[in-house]
């Protein structure tokens, strides 16, 4: 099974660690517009430093999970 390296993917592995550091930030979902708008402006930000399909995926699986987790 062939593997990459973070030296092979920088941009990946930049966006994996921003995706990590959303993922702390808001674990807990919070029923306000402030908490949502938050999520979608650093979301943007990620998806903007790294613009591919897979932080595109990451990101929106992310957010369904919040919504889930939200509505119980």
């Amino acid at each position: 099974m062939a593997s990459v390296t973070k030296n092979d993917i920088p941009q990946e592995a930049n966006m994996m660690t921003d995706l990590w550091s959303l993922i702390k930030e808001f674990y807990i979902p919070e029923d306000t517009e402030e908490y949502w708008l938050d999520l979608n402006e650093k979301c943007n930000q990620i998806y903007k430093n790294c613009p591919s399909r897979l932080t595109f995926h990451l990101l929106y699986g992310f957010r369904n999970y919040l919504e889930e987790k939200s509505n119980g």
